[in-house]
């Protein structure tokens, strides 16, 4: 009798062991998709974070450096200002360039003291963690914009 019972733990025991390998698959894969959906997140948090501080550099360079108003030192082209918004999102992979930054009042538009000047940023974005990258859109735009008064 004792040999049957134990028989049957052994038979049990394997089974719990193909159990907790099976348990374990399902709780893995879930962890990993989540930890990458973390990641991905995280990196879209960053452009954006990097695209909000290039536009407000930008602005405040832009606002200080742009006035046409008489007896002022000659003012900046707006080929200057996107040169600094470049080089304030100098960790963007890949790079700003000029084509992803608007300047208002456009360079050739009178600029006074008190008016207002707007630099607008966008930037595409491509989904790069594996896993995610099927679950979310090929391309996202992701925009930052900062407006300032001119002195």
């Amino acid at each position: 009798m004792s040999g049957r019972h134990t028989r049957g733990l052994v038979r049990r025991g394997g089974c719990a062991r193909g159990q907790a390998l099976v348990e374990f698959a399902l709780c893995a894969s879930i962890f990993l998709l989540l930890t990458f959906a973390v990641m991905q997140f995280a990196i879209l948090g960053h452009i954006r974070l990097v695209l909000g501080h290039a536009s407000r550099e930008g602005v405040r360079y832009a606002s200080a450096r742009l006035t046409t108003t008489p007896g002022a030192p000659p003012p900046v082209t707006d080929s200057q200002v996107k040169q600094w918004i470049i080089q304030c999102a100098g960790t963007l992979r890949p790079p700003l360039t000029e084509a992803n930054i608007e300047v208002y009042p456009p360079e050739g538009q009178p600029r006074m003291s008190d008016t207002r000047i707007r630099v607008t940023i966008t930037y595409d974005v491509r989904p790069s963690v594996p896993l995610i990258a099927p679950l979310l859109p090929p391309q996202m735009t992701l925009r930052a914009e900062s407006e300032a008064r001119m002195e």
